[in-house]
């Protein structure tokens, strides 16, 4: 998601990816709607920043420019690229494995919780079946800013 910046710094320029929200991100809708229907939520996961601190652009750029950054040079653009996947299980066992947050919501998990989140994020890939692979669109914000 958005809460956190990975950055890659060249000179006094910043550049960083985080995705799109669902209501953009046809793939992260597939987790968060599985999340929102079977995941207990209420599993004492640490306090983090909001999941799309920076998924917005003028609060990308109000957010930057008070951490020391030149807000009026924020390049901040949309791309969609589409994630080609071998099996339906693919995706949740990377949010499973791989991800930060959704990763530790899962591993806070019931049994069965579990495995109707699992169950319903392979429902989702599976509409979205091309030929023999699976094709999730996914949206991220590409975002360069320099240093004030």
């Amino acid at each position: 998601m958005c809460g956190s910046m990975p950055r890659f710094e060249i000179r006094r320029k910043v550049w960083f990816h985080c995705l799109g929200r669902p209501e953009e991100n046809p793939g992260a809708k597939i987790v968060i709607d599985a999340i929102e229907a079977y995941a207990d939520l209420a599993v004492g996961l640490p306090e983090g920043p909001p999941h799309y601190l920076y998924g917005q652009r003028e609060e990308c750029r109000k957010v930057l420019g008070e951490s020391g950054f030149d807000g009026s040079s924020m390049s901040y653009e949309t791309r969609v690229v589409e994630w080609h996947l071998p099996t339906a299980s693919y995706f949740f066992e990377a949010e499973r494995d791989a991800g930060v947050r959704t990763a530790g919501l899962l591993a806070r998990q019931s049994p069965e919780k579990l495995e109707a989140i699992r169950i319903a994020v392979e429902e989702g890939v599976r509409r979205c079946a091309r030929g023999n692979e699976f094709v999730i669109p996914m949206a991220a914000h590409v975002v360069v800013v320099s240093k004030s």
